[in-house]
């Protein structure tokens, strides 16, 4: 009941679409939406790029702007996903790829939709690809309810060599953040910032902007931008560090209010902790868990 009730949910939220085609592949060769047979549900995800880690040389590399279309069947607790400009190597081109024969169900523990499979040949250009082998898929869908893009972690694995994790570029979070005056030793906590975090794939830095800012209670609250705070992406989440910078108070800089020893750690699906250091006298930390991002599309 709970995976009906988070495919209902994806029904009303996602620019879904009802496919009556049980064709697998249209009649000129190419993948699109309509290419996936018997389609219930359809949920789109993007704002994303992709780490791909080569676990035999022991190199990585980043792509941006994949995009991820799931295809749920509720009848067969069956899907497929269409994995759209991708890639895995430097040298190779970005192609669209269809995984089929997924199965999907829910965590007993946590609520979540799980959609995994392993040792796959996926479809390329109308046909299997024999050269890829889809070796483990694994995507675990946090369900926020109507009108919200889910949490979503998606890693999987080709060849047994690449190993690729989608990390979103644009996130929202929420939670407590304890400030700790070290002039006069007191502190000062508070629920009310919301902090969201931009990464530039290309770059691989972060625009980290906190709304409703304050680091004491007689502190009028602000909108805050930290600009290009270096991000180091892992298989489960990524790294934030900055040594100094000046934050943006209303795209004007401001000096005087300079950041400094900022660090954070992102695990997907758990949670942010984000600590920095403000004027040399305010020592802040950020205990957080995403916020639903509302569906644009």
């Amino acid at each position: 009941m709970k995976a009906l009730k988070i495919l209902m949910c994806f029904v009303a939220l996602f620019a879904m679409m009802s496919c009556e085609n049980d064709g697998p592949i249209d009649d000129d060769g190419s993948i699109t939406e309509d290419s996936i047979p018997s389609v219930k549900t359809v949920v789109e995800y993007y704002n994303c790029f992709n780490l791909v880690e080569n676990v035999r040389a022991n190199t990585s590399a980043t792509f941006d702007s994949p995009r991820y279309i799931f295809s749920l069947v509720q009848e067969t607790d069956s899907a497929s996903v269409l994995m759209k400009n991708v890639k895995f190597a430097e040298r190779m081109p970005a192609i669209d790829m269809l995984i089929k024969d997924l199965k999907y169900g829910t965590d007993k523990e946590t609520g979540a939709l799980l959609i995994t499979g392993s040792e796959i040949v996926p479809v390329v250009d109308g046909k299997p690809y024999e050269d890829f082998v889809v070796t483990t898929f694994r995507c675990e869908i946090r369900d926020y309810g109507l009108a919200y893009l889910p949490d979503m972690s998606i890693v999987f694995t080709i060849n047994n060599m690449f190993r690729v994790t989608v990390i979103p570029t644009l996130t929202y979070y929420y939670g407590t953040t304890t400030v700790v005056n070290n002039a006069n030793k007191s502190t000062y906590e508070t629920t009310d910032p919301i902090y969201k975090v931009v990464i530039d794939p290309q770059n691989m830095t972060a625009d980290i902007t906190l709304h409703k800012a304050r680091f004491a209670a007689s502190m009028p609250a602000m909108d805050m931008s930290f600009k290009g705070v270096a991000v180091t992406p892992y298989n489960t989440g990524y790294d934030l560090k900055c040594d100094s910078l000046i934050p943006e108070i209303g795209d004007v800089p401001f000096p005087a209010y300079q950041i400094t020893n900022l660090e954070g750690a992102e695990k997907f699906l758990d949670n942010m902790k984000l600590n920095f250091d403000c004027m040399s006298i305010y020592s802040v930390s950020a205990q957080l868990n995403s916020w639903p991002i509302v569906n644009q599309e």
